[in-house]
C-alpha cells in the first residue's frame, strides 16, 4: 500500500493512555533526517524516531511520576534513501514508562507502569509515496 514519506517538520499524535486520561506523557524527540535527499524542500525522514517520555499525573488517589523510552522505526525494507528505509505516515509505537507512585500519606510504590500510543500524524508533505511493504 502507498503511503506518504515523513519529512522534517512531521507531527505525532498520542492516544490510547494507560491510565486513561490521568497521567500526562511529555515527548523528546529525535529525527535522522537524510543528508543529501528532500522532498518539497524538507529533508527525508529516516530509519526512526527515538521518543524520551517523561510522564506523571495521578494513578487513583496517588500521584505518579515515572519515564520510558522507545523508537518510531521505518518498517520500508524494499524501499530506502541513503542505505535507510524511510518513515510512512502512520508509523507508530507504544511507549512504555515505568515509575513511582506517592499515596497521600507519602508511601511509595514503584515500578508502576503507565503507556501510550505514538503514531505520525502528519508526513509534512503531499506529493511523495512509498510501498509500505
Amino acid at each position: 500500500m502507498l503511503k506518504r514519506m515523513v519529512v522534517a517538520g512531521r507531527k505525532l499524535a498520542q492516544s490510547d493512555p494507560q491510565p486513561a486520561n490521568t497521567v500526562v506523557f511529555t515527548l523528546t524527540e529525535t529525527d535522522l533526517p537524510a543528508k543529501r535527499t528532500t522532498l518539497e524542500g524538507k529533508a527525508l525522514l529516516l530509519e526512526e524516531i527515538q521518543l524520551k517520555c517523561a510522564c506523571s499525573g495521578s494513578i487513583g488517589p496517588n500521584t505518579y511520576k515515572g519515564d520510558g523510552k522507545a523508537s518510531i522505526t521505518a518498517k520500508t525494507a524494499r524501499v530506502t534513501c541513503e542505505g535507510h528505509q524511510l518513515l510512512l505516515l502512520g508509523d507508530k509505537v507504544t511507549v512504555n514508562c515505568t515509575g513511582t507512585t506517592t499515596t497521600p500519606s507519602g508511601a511509595t510504590t514503584t515500578g508502576v507502569a503507565a503507556s501510550v500510543s505514538v503514531a505520525i500524524s502528519d508526513a509534512a508533505q503531499t506529493t511523495g509515496l512509498a510501498n509500505d511493504s
